[in-house]
């Protein structure tokens, strides 16, 4: 129990946003140098689309789970609601909404740089893509993108000030009002991340489809999101706050939860993969078809291993959930692996992505928007206490058992 020895020392993830800000900012001269220069504009723009796909939806998978845990009121939620705020709040949103600017700017290209649909050409002799048009076009996705960023956002701030204001008042309705808001949050996200991730991600891949594919993403981005708040919260738990919380049984329910999300992530995954093998149309199947050239295919076979079996082992065991270092190894593994599946999900749609090689541009622009996330992110939760005032339960339950 060595490793719950509190100490006097106090966890203050701020002091990281300058040295975040400052090589994101050096970083982004490079990308955007890229960006424009044509000898490398393709190339960045699909490394860009990737860097996006994982850092845009941390942000998307803590906003949701921001919702989850207003909907449940889980004292576990307790102990990483605040990194979640930050992580998943207005300021990250409209941060990566403003960081899709050059996505925005390929689909209005009238080229086929990353969207085959957003060539005026094509549009008009594909018959898929025409039929699709009414959802797959230059302004209608602009539209669809400022529209969605502008309602998560003002509904992250809404949660996120009324938590504020309850720490303030100890005012017990702004709970109640949230929990309110939690379930008709989850509701709307689901139905605007599909939209979103359909025209973001998805109509990448031009003729593919899958009714799965939105639920599959939602749950791959909140399953990042946990793993990243459980690794904060166990790597620091001998510094205060969380030295105040820690106990084998807010590990339990952090891995609980660790474990529920491995199994709801995979069993999407392999639904949607049974409901297109079973369906045995080019269309659809043309997805794994793709992912199964070149080295791709290794990198989609060890994603059961590394994604399923190796964590589903780890967390079947009482140990590994009794003691925070050890949950958060599991914690820091998953979100390490969420990371190779984004590139396996994103880059093998490209035709000259025929090898799972990783090129300077994936680097670039993939540590680009990381600094810029951990810079707002360590912007936003220093503005707060890292565990909410207003709920003791945590502290009242380590109290009660001392």
């Amino acid at each position: 129990m060595s490793e719950m020895t509190a100490t006097t020392k106090t966890f203050n993830p701020g002091r990281i946003q300058g040295a975040a800000f400052l090589l994101g900012l050096i970083l982004l001269v490079f990308t955007v140098f890229m960006l424009i220069s044509p000898s490398t504009q393709q190339g960045m723009l699909q490394s860009y689309l990737w860097a996006w796909v994982f850092w845009g939806g941390l942000t998307f998978g803590c906003f949701a789970m921001t919702l989850l845990h207003h909907s449940l009121k889980g004292a576990w939620g307790t102990s990483v609601m605040r990194i979640w705020e930050a992580g998943g709040g207005m300021a990250n949103l409209i941060t990566f909404g403003v960081l899709f600017a050059p996505l925005l700017w390929a689909m209005n290209s009238g080229k086929q740089i990353i969207y085959a649909w957003a060539d005026p050409l094509v549009r008009a002799n594909d018959e898929i893509i025409k039929a699709r048009q009414p959802l797959l076009n230059p302004p209608v996705a602009i539209a669809i993108t400022a529209i969605i960023i502008a309602i998560w956002a003002g509904y992250a701030l809404n949660l996120r000030n009324s938590t504020l204001k309850q720490d303030r008042s100890l005012d017990s309705q702004e709970e109640k009002k949230r929990f309110t808001l939690g379930p008709v949050g989850l509701v709307m996200y689901f139905l605007t991340a599909t939209v979103a991730f359909t025209v973001w991600v998805m109509s990448v891949d031009t003729h593919w489809s899958s009714t799965m594919y939105a639920p599959w993403f939602i749950a791959g981005q909140a399953f990042a999101a946990l793993c990243l708040a459980v690794f904060i919260v166990c790597r620091f738990c001998n510094l205060e706050p969380y030295s105040e919380i820690m106990s084998p049984k807010l590990t339990l329910d952090l891995g609980n939860m660790m474990l529920a999300l491995t199994l709801f992530f995979s069993y999407l995954s392999f639904s949607q993969y049974l409901i297109i093998w079973s369906g045995n149309v080019p269309e659809t199947a043309s997805y794994y078809h793709t992912r199964a050239q070149g080295g791709w295919i290794w990198i989609g076979l060890s994603m059961v291993a590394l994604q399923f079996f190796i964590p589903f082992l780890m967390l079947i065991n009482p140990t590994t959930k009794r003691y925070p270092k050890k949950l958060m190894v599991v914690a820091g593994w998953i979100f390490i692996v969420r990371i190779i599946d984004s590139y396996w999900i994103v880059l093998p749609a490209f035709p000259n992505r025929a090898t799972p090689m990783p090129l300077l541009t994936d680097l670039l622009a993939f540590a680009t928007l990381g600094c810029i996330w951990f810079a707002v992110f360590a912007g936003q939760i220093k503005k707060a206490p890292l565990l909410p005032v207003y709920d003791q339960r945590l502290k009242e339950a380590l109290h009660s058992h001392a």
